[in-house]
């Protein structure tokens, strides 16, 4: 019985100290002016305190950051290297394959608050560069004005004879960027939806115009 009772207490000690234990910690190593290939470590994860510009991340007026390495196995076989970059102005992460010297480009996370909206600190002008496609059901763009101002007394709708001519001696419409520079410049979807808009106000009072024309030549008035 009492070395029963010897076992039990030495179980239940064993069982408090898997059962309290806390995890362990990183210590942050102070490595600001090495630069790791991607094969530096081998089933590890490393913290470091890095210059920026160590990590050849661009960075006016912020020196300092924190990274932190993930190398899953010790060669290629557990596939790419990872990094994570915290500094000032978001989180930055880059990979790499374990044989490799070099590291691929740092690439920036977007982030969201508790709703899932995105971020507008996403660069040093705020914005969001994507390469490729774009699938929603729906988008809303804010804008600063619309085109009804075409339907006011004062506007200067221009007769359709100035029309045509602009467009025989430019080949597009007058107000609307020409093929080339939307090629060169691309398109901003918030103004050229306006302008399409005023394109079409401006059809519609034409068409309004030439019906007023032809009601005058049968002798009658109306639309």
């Amino acid at each position: 019985m009492k070395k029963l009772l010897i076992l039990i207490g030495i179980m239940s000690v064993s069982l408090f100290h898997v059962n309290g234990q806390v995890a362990s910690s990183l210590t942050v190593l102070d490595t600001r002016f090495v630069e790791e290939s991607p094969s530096f470590l081998e089933r590890r994860i490393q913290a470091d305190f890095k210059l920026l510009s160590t990590l050849g991340i661009e960075s006016p007026g912020l020196k300092f950051s924190a990274n932190i390495t993930i190398a899953p196995w010790s060669d290629s076989s557990g596939g790419l290297t990872h990094q994570l970059n915290f500094n000032d102005f978001g989180i930055l992460y880059r990979n790499g394959i374990f044989s490799n010297t070099k590291w691929n480009s740092w690439q920036k996370l977007v982030l969201t608050d508790m709703n899932g909206v995105i971020n507008g600190n996403l660069g040093v002008k705020g914005q969001l560069n994507i390469n490729g496609l774009i699938r929603a059901k729906e988008i809303q763009v804010t804008v600063d004005a619309g085109a009804d101002h075409v339907f006011n007394a004062d506007y200067d709708l221009k007769d359709l004879s100035e029309v045509k001519s602009f467009i025989e001696e430019n080949k597009h419409l007058p107000g609307i960027p020409s093929e080339k520079q939307m090629l060169e410049n691309g398109l901003n979807i918030n103004e050229f939806q306006i302008k399409l808009l005023q394109k079409i106000e401006e059809m519609t009072l034409y068409i309004i115009q030439l019906k007023a024309e032809i009601n005058e030549m049968k002798g009658h008035s109306g639309i």
